[in-house]
C-alpha cells in the first residue's frame, strides 16, 4: 500500500513541478488542485494554495496570481516546488502522530501523506484533521474494526443480518456467508436460549447426559427411567442412577410412590397394596412389628422430601421385603451395600437397621447422641459371628441430616471398608466368602427368625446392593451426583 502511494505522491510530484513552471510563465497561478500534502525546504516551508505562492523576504508585491515577486531577496521557492532537498530517508522528516497522516522523505522532499477523512484506521476513522477517532460503536456506519454497523469487533453482538467475520460476532452465534444467521434447533451450535448444542431451552430436543442444562428440565430422562434420574449438576446432565461401570447392582430401592401397585398380578397373593423395586421387579410386601405381612400405603410409606426425588418413609412400625426372593448373595467373595439415611429416632433403643438379613448382613445406624455410629455385620465362612463393625465415636451419623452410608468387603483385600459421604471412616480385617444360609434381605429392621426388630425410624432413599467391591472413587462421584440440597 505505500509503495502505490509513494508512486502516487512521485506522479503528482512530476505533474506539480511541470505546472508549476508553465503556469508561472504564464502567469495563471501556481499548483492545482492536488492531493493535499505539505512540502518542507531549506529550513522553512513554502505552501501552494489556490495559485497563490509567497516569498520568502516576509512582504509581498503586487503581481500577477501565481506569479512570485522578489522583494528585498530571492523566492525560496513556488508551491509545492521546493528550492533545494531537504531528506534522504522517511525518519527525518518526523514521527507519525497519526495512522491517518505518514511523513515520508518523496524524491528528497518531505512530505504528509493522508489517508481520507472516514477511511478506516486502527480501531476507528479518519478525521478532517487527519486523526484517527476511536469508533464509539455509535456513529451510525460500520467503521473500525466493526464487522457489521456498529457491531461485532470489539462493539456489541451483530443482530441477523449483518455482517460477520465469525460466529463471535453475532447474537445467534450463526456466521454463514458472512452474515450472522437466525439461530435454530439444527444448526450444529449452541446458541439462542440453547443449553447445548441444538439442545435444551426451547429446543424440542432435550440433552443427553454430560451436557449443558440451566435445570434437569434440560436433560433426556431416558425410557422408563423417572424424572428423578438425572439432574442439572454444575450445568451438566448427570445422572442420579448407582455406579455400574464395573457391574450393575443387583438390588436398587428408589422408593418412587410410582411403584406401589395394586394386585397379585405383580406382587405375592397375601398383600392388598406392594411395592415394585426399580430394575428386575421383585414384589415387596410390607411387614409389621408382629412380622406378618401387612399392607403399605402411599400415605404410609413415602415423603416427597428424599435424597433423590421421593423417599421411603419409616415410622418404627413397618419395614420392606422381598418375599421368597434369593438376595442373600450367596457364597461372594464380594458384597457391597450403601443407601441414602436420615434418622430422626430421639430415644432408645438407638439401633436401628438399614438393611437387615438374619446372621448374614446388616447395616445399621446407632443414633444415640453419645456415639452417632455406623454399624456393620457380616458373616462369611472365615468368621461365622454376627458381630458389630462400628466407625466408633465418627461423631458424623447426626439426627436429621442426609448422609451416604456404605459397607464393602472384599476378601481378596481381606478388608470389610466403612464410608461416609463417599469418605473411607473405619476398615477391618476379614476373609472368606459370604454364608451360605439363604434369607431375604429387609430394608427398614432386622429379621431374626420369625421376629422383626430394630425399626428403623426416619427417612430411606436409594438403597443400593451389589456382588462386587465397588471403589471408592465411584463412592465418591456417586455421592456427588446424588447429594441432597442442603
Amino acid at each position: 500500500m505505500r509503495a502505490a502511494a509513494t508512486i502516487v505522491t512521485r506522479v503528482k510530484r512530476l505533474v506539480t513541478l511541470l505546472g508549476g513552471v508553465l503556469l508561472a510563465m504564464a502567469g495563471a497561478g501556481a499548483c492545482g488542485g492536488g492531493a493535499p500534502f505539505e512540502a518542507k525546504a531549506g529550513g522553512g516551508t513554502s505552501s501552494g494554495q489556490g495559485g497563490s505562492a509567497n516569498s520568502g523576504a516576509g512582504s509581498a508585491a503586487a503581481g500577477n496570481a501565481g506569479e512570485p515577486t522578489h522583494a528585498g531577496g530571492a523566492a525560496e521557492g513556488q508551491a509545492g516546488q521546493p528550492s533545494e532537498a531537504t531528506c534522504t530517508q522517511d525518519e527525518e522528516c518526523g514521527a507519525d502522530e497519526s495512522k491517518c497522516a505518514h511523513h515520508a522523505c518523496i524524491d528528497a522532499v518531505c512530505v504528509i501523506q493522508t489517508l481520507p477523512e472516514g477511511g478506516p484506521c486502527e480501531h476507528g476513522t479518519c478525521d478532517g484533521e487527519h486523526h484517527c477517532a476511536v469508533s464509539t460503536c455509535d456513529s451510525g456506519e460500520q467503521d473500525g474494526d466493526e464487522t457489521g454497523v456498529d457491531c461485532g469487533g470489539s462493539c456489541e453482538l451483530c443482530p441477523d443480518g449483518q455482517g460477520c467475520g465469525s460466529a463471535m460476532d453475532c447474537l445467534s452465534g450463526v456466521c454463514q456467508a458472512e452474515h450472522c444467521q437466525a439461530s435454530t434447533c439444527s444448526d450444529g451450535t449452541q446458541n439462542g436460549a440453547e443449553t447445548g448444542v441444538d439442545c435444551g431451552g426451547m429446543c424440542p430436543l432435550r440433552c443427553s447426559l454430560n451436557r449443558g442444562c440451566a435445570t434437569a428440565k434440560d436433560c433426556a430422562v431416558a425410557a422408563g427411567d423417572l424424572a428423578e434420574s438425572v439432574r442439572c449438576l454444575d450445568s451438566v446432565c448427570t445422572s442420579t442412577k448407582p455406579p455400574a461401570d464395573g457391574g450393575a447392582p443387583r438390588y436398587w430401592q428408589d422408593f418412587a410412590p410410582e411403584r406401589l401397585v395394586n394386585g397379585p398380578e405383580s406382587c405375592s397373593a397375601t398383600d392388598k397394596l406392594c411395592l415394585v423395586g426399580n430394575g428386575s421387579s421383585y414384589a415387596m410386601s410390607g411387614i409389621g412389628t408382629n412380622g406378618l405381612y401387612r399392607p403399605v400405603t402411599k400415605a404410609l410409606l413415602f415423603t416427597a422430601a428424599g435424597a433423590v426425588g421421593g423417599a421411603g418413609k419409616f415410622d418404627g412400625t413397618l419395614c420392606m421385603t422381598r418375599p421368597g426372593t434369593d438376595l442373600s448373595f450367596l457364597n461372594q467373595g464380594a458384597i457391597t451395600g450403601m443407601a441414602w439415611v436420615k434418622t430422626t429416632r430421639a430415644k432408645a433403643p438407638w439401633e436401628s437397621a438399614i438393611i437387615g438379613g438374619f446372621n448374614h448382613y446388616f447395616l445399621a445406624l446407632d443414633a444415640n447422641p453419645a456415639s452417632q455410629r455406623f454399624l456393620t455385620a457380616l458373616a462369611t465362612t472365615q468368621a461365622a459371628a454376627f458381630d458389630y463393625r462400628s466407625a466408633a465415636g465418627l461423631g458424623s451419623i447426626k439426627a436429621g441430616e442426609w448422609h451416604h452410608v456404605a459397607a464393602v468387603y472384599s476378601t481378596t483385600a481381606g478388608k470389610l471398608s466403612q464410608y461416609v459421604d463417599g469418605k473411607p471412616v473405619q476398615s477391618f480385617d476379614l476373609s472368606g466368602t459370604t454364608s451360605t444360609t439363604p434369607v431375604s434381605v429387609f430394608i427398614g429392621c432386622r429379621k431374626d427368625a420369625a421376629t422383626a426388630g430394630q425399626f428403623f425410624i426416619g427417612s430411606l432413599d436409594e438403597i443400593v446392593m451389589y456382588p462386587r467391591a465397588v471403589l471408592e472413587s465411584e463412592l465418591t462421584d456417586y455421592v456427588r451426583r446424588t447429594k441432597p440440597a442442603p
